[in-house]
């Protein structure tokens, strides 16, 4: 257990992992069987929402032609940006990650007024910024690289070559396995993947029994 347990709080889990890597499906799983999910992407995209303290602080590092004609962030080139120049990624993890963490803080808290036992996050970059010990406990998704890249690829509509950049700017997945609880090794078919997200939920069942 990477976090310390508490009685009065949810069990918080963190689903990470490579982009490409799986975690959006295992965390849908988790969903069907009856935990409640929390998906950061879905955080950030509400934290730079147009006008709000975090747009206007990305605007004022990142310039005017970030933004598209509907006046959105334009995530695409954000991400393009950030995988080629370290020093542009850190600083946009540095102005978005606290609203992020901030939001995630409150659907846990909301989470445990609502008397839910247990709360998965999808967490992509947990371990690149140091959010593990916020939660009790760790799952790994990990997929081969090549099969990471052609469903990024697909999933973002982006070029090969950004796709590796992307995972070569993320931790190894070696460094992020000895810090995680649980793995996951996303390599065969749909139904394994859901077997093996079923057998960690009857273990996560069994935490919240005994602690």
């Amino acid at each position: 257990m990477k976090g310390t347990m508490n009685r009065s709080k949810p069990l918080t889990v963190a689903v990470t992992g490579n982009a490409g890597s799986g975690k959006t499906r295992v965390c849908r799983r988790f969903k069907e069987l009856g935990a409640s999910v929390i998906d950061l992407d879905i955080l950030a995209r509400e934290s730079v929402a147009p006008q709000s303290p975090v747009y206007q602080e990305v605007l004022k590092h990142f310039g005017d032609r970030i933004v598209d004609s509907s006046g959105n962030l334009d995530r695409g080139l954000l991400r393009s940006r950030a995988i080629r120049d370290k020093t542009a990624r850190k600083q946009l993890e540095s102005i978005i990650h606290p609203e992020i963490t901030r939001r995630m803080i409150a659907e846990i808290e909301k989470a445990s007024r609502s008397e839910i036992d247990m709360v998965i996050v999808e967490v992509p970059l947990l371990f690149e910024v140091g959010m593990e010990r916020t939660f009790d406990l760790v799952i790994l998704v990990m997929s081969i690289p090549e099969t990471e890249i052609d469903r990024i690829v697909k999933r973002d509509r982006i070029t090969e070559e950004d796709a590796r950049l992307l995972l070569e700017a993320q931790m190894p997945d070696d460094v992020k396995k000895d810090r995680s609880d649980f793995i996951i090794t996303n390599t065969g078919s749909d139904q394994e993947l859901m077997q093996r997200v079923d057998q960690i939920y009857k273990k996560l069942q069994n935490y919240l029994k005994n602690r």
